[in-house]
Formats: C-alpha cells, structure tokens, sequence
C-alpha cells in the first residue's frame, strides 16, 4: 500500500502504543519516513516528552537497521521577547537564574492550583478594572495543564 510513498509525521507530542507500532511496521518495510519531534536535547528536563519521543524513535529505527538522521532546525528567527527569556530561565529550567528584564511577564507559585488560578484572576480582574486592560491582553501558560484543567 505504501509503496513508492515517503511518510511524514509532524504536529505529535508522542505516540501510542498502537501508532508505533505502525511506525515500526513501516520502518521495517523500508518506507522513507520523516518525523517532526519538538525537543532540544541539551535541554531534557524542558521537553521531556518530545525527549523522550525522539528517542523512541530512535531505537525503533536502529532496530529497524535504519539510520536515524537528526536535522537540527536551530533556534527560530525571530528575536524573543526579553519576558519570554525570563519566563524560560525561571520557569522552565531546572536551574533557575535571575533575569532583569522580565518587563510584560509575572511569576507567581503557590501552595496549590487553585491558589494560582485565584491569585491570577484576581491579578487579571485588578488590571482590567483599575487599568483598562482587556482580557485578551493576558496569557496564562502552565507546563502541566492537568493539575488546573478543571479550576
């Protein structure tokens, strides 16, 4: 069925069971295969799925008596925001460091999820009544969203 055809696998964090098993199937027939892994590996600790993926993948492939290439796409080219900086030094990274310009970016922990969702809503309310933000103007991001899906 795949025959003469070249696969390519982009926009998956990770795969089930059942998806890398047709990833091997297609591996081990010789079918030129392509897939898209988000991750920096001098990074482990940040992208641990895509990671963790990537080296899956790997595997399958040096099984498969495949050799893997990795292309690096290197960092993007736009330039980053000095508060997104921050957000990826204090927030992100095991190590955290002290970054001075975090202008437009606010970190904040608490004893628990829902303390952050209510300290952030109360922030976002503040802003919008006392300073004439809009909601649109704020971005809330958490690394894992399981623990707040439901507040």
């Amino acid at each position: 069925m795949l025959d003469g055809a070249e696969v390519y696998l982009d926009g998956f964090l990770s795969y089930t069971p059942q998806e890398l098993a047709i990833i091997e199937v297609m591996l081990s027939s010789g079918v030129p295969l392509t897939a898209a892994v988000t991750c920096d590996v001098e990074l482990p600790d940040v992208f641990v799925t895509g990671c963790r993926t990537l080296r899956t993948l790997t595997r399958m492939a040096e099984r498969c008596s495949r050799s893997p290439e990795l292309v690096d796409l290197g960092a993007g080219k736009m330039p980053r925001p000095a508060g997104l900086a921050a957000v990826a030094n204090e927030a992100l990274l095991p190590v955290r460091q002290a970054h001075e310009d975090a202008s437009g970016v606010r970190l904040y922990e608490a004893a628990s999820p829902f303390d952050e969702c209510e300290h952030a809503a109360a922030y976002i309310r503040r802003k919008v009544r006392d300073e004439g933000a809009h909601y649109r103007d704020f971005v809330i991001a958490a690394r894992d969203i399981g623990p707040y899906s439901a507040l």
